[in-house]
């Protein structure tokens, strides 16, 4: 499918897994102040870090990281057309391998989630979706290895893998800093916890709460509000 945004356009037709809601929220919630060097691990179509890009407006550098060759010969098609070509990197590799000269100040991931669950008959799909080829306990190795002293990890996932994950932070020295609850419908169970984790202990987490739909299955003004520089049908 195609998808045009108000200053990019994407294409994922090759990627096993689509442009969604999760990753839009992801990319409007994540903080981008003093975000010189970003690490977009799992790009996809390269979404996450062409929305990170309109926002920093090219003051920064981003490097891409995808292990699916399909995939990430889309992203830098897609990067390829956008307005910021030049502080966009796709790196085709798996991130327990990849290595930087320096660390990065903000890594974003919309990483694989389903752990327990049986998988599918398409192996890209597989990679995209299920925690086979990159554990949990993996990617929180890989970011520990990667973030700056005072840098941030930003990531979005279902509820029963949000808190597992945050049982394990701990263990390799990341701390919760900010945890966001994710409504699809109002007044209905939490869908999606995006979360912030540090280096740094937190005393508080900052908590907080989005409903997309409300209960006439039209996108609240909360929603609206946080997407509006993305979406065509804002203002």
């Amino acid at each position: 499918m195609a998808f045009t945004f108000k200053q990019f356009h994407v294409d994922d037709d090759q990627c096993a897994m689509k442009v969604g809601t999760d990753s839009i929220l992801l990319g409007t919630m994540t903080q981008v102040s003093q975000s010189d060097r970003i690490l977009d691990i799992g790009c996809g179509c390269g979404l996450l870090s062409l929305m990170l890009a309109q926002r920093i407006q090219g003051n920064g550098e981003i490097c891409a990281v995808e292990v699916d060759e399909a995939a990430a010969t889309q992203a830098r098609h897609n990067i390829a057309q956008s307005p910021w070509p030049d502080i966009i990197k796709v790196v085709q590799t798996d991130i327990n391998q990849f290595t930087a000269t320096q660390p990065f100040d903000l890594i974003i991931s919309n990483p694989p989630y389903f752990v327990d669950s049986l998988l599918g008959p398409k192996d890209a799909r597989n990679v995209a979706r299920h925690t086979g080829g990159l554990t949990q306990l993996q990617l929180l190795k890989s970011v520990v290895r990667l973030l700056s002293a005072q840098g941030m990890f930003w990531l979005i996932l279902p509820t029963k893998e949000a808190q597992q994950l945050i049982g394990l932070s701990t263990t390799v020295g990341l701390h919760l800093q900010q945890l966001c609850a994710v409504h699809t419908v109002k007044q209905k169970p939490i869908h999606r916890y995006i979360m912030a984790f540090a280096r740094s202990d937190c005393l508080q987490v900052a908590k907080s709460a989005i409903d997309v739909y409300d209960e006439k299955s039209q996108y609240t003004s909360q929603f609206i509000a946080l997407t509006r520089n993305f979406y065509l049908n804002r203002g």
